[in-house]
């Protein structure tokens, strides 16, 4: 169960990824809406997304912590893609394009059994759960990594709400 749970979390962070305003499947105008706000939503996004992909390694390791936090993961991402299949936000005057609302529901689609699944393992106990504590190569990997995941998720939230504003 832990390698299908990680699998939804790497094509729920794909298809999240997919929708970047300005992309080719977001294309509607949010300049309507306060640049802080798009800007907060974004990184709300973009730690979702970013995070789904760093879930996937951890909860194929069998953290235990990672099940748990892929929970939440679940629930935002059904969360995030309700609010906007039930246009409640972000709203734009420019209708949602069918290949946004497929997306959309094929994420709705991903996220509940990712829920499940995570909620299935976070609240078991196998035995063959990694506990051990990452070597020290592997923690100066995990620190440049998650040093350029930090540069990375900046760019896309500067890229996704200047285009989500009109501005590119």
């Amino acid at each position: 169960m832990h390698r299908t749970l990680s699998l939804l979390l790497l094509l729920s962070g794909l298809g999240l990824s997919i929708l970047v305003p300005g992309g080719p499947i977001e294309t509607r105008d949010f300049s309507h809406i306060s640049p802080i706000i798009l800007a907060l939503f974004n990184s709300y996004l973009t730690v979702l997304g970013v995070g789904s992909f760093m879930l996937a390694y951890f909860c194929f390791q069998r953290q235990r912590w990672a099940f748990k936090a892929t929970v939440l993961a679940g629930l935002s991402y059904l969360w995030v893609y309700a609010i906007d299949l039930a246009r409640v936000f972000p709203t734009s005057p420019t209708p949602m394009p069918t290949a946004l609302e497929v997306v959309e529901i094929l994420g709705v689609l991903l996220a509940l059994p990712m829920s499940i699944i995570a909620t299935r393992l976070a609240c078991s106990q196998p035995l063959s759960m990694s506990t051990g504590r990452a070597a020290g190569s592997e923690r100066a990997l995990i620190l440049v990594s998650g040093a350029l995941l930090f540069v990375l998720s900046a760019c896309i939230i500067l890229f996704a709400t200047l285009a989500a504003m009109g501005r590119l």
